[in-house]
């Protein structure tokens, strides 16, 4: 199975809107954007999910899980 809308016929019925979000479009407010990130993660506002594979035996499950999407947030592999 794969995460997201099953049957965007219904979406296209109902009217239903998506819409992607380029960061690129606001480039020009990165700094300011970087500094509000960084005093919401300094305040413990801001949290993050993070998959660590550990060794480099775990290379290849760690690659299977970003193309299956079993992983949670970022994956590392760690040496």
């Amino acid at each position: 199975e794969h995460p997201g809308p099953a049957n965007y016929v219904k979406l296209l019925a109902m009217r239903a809107r998506m819409e992607g979000f380029n960061t690129l479009d606001h480039w020009g407010r990165f700094d300011e954007a970087n500094a509000e990130l960084q005093r919401l993660f300094d305040a413990g506002e801001l949290t993050y999910r993070s998959h660590v594979f550990e060794g480099l035996d775990q290379a290849v499950p760690a690659l299977n899980a970003l193309f299956e999407g079993s992983n949670i947030g970022k994956t590392f592999l760690s040496p």
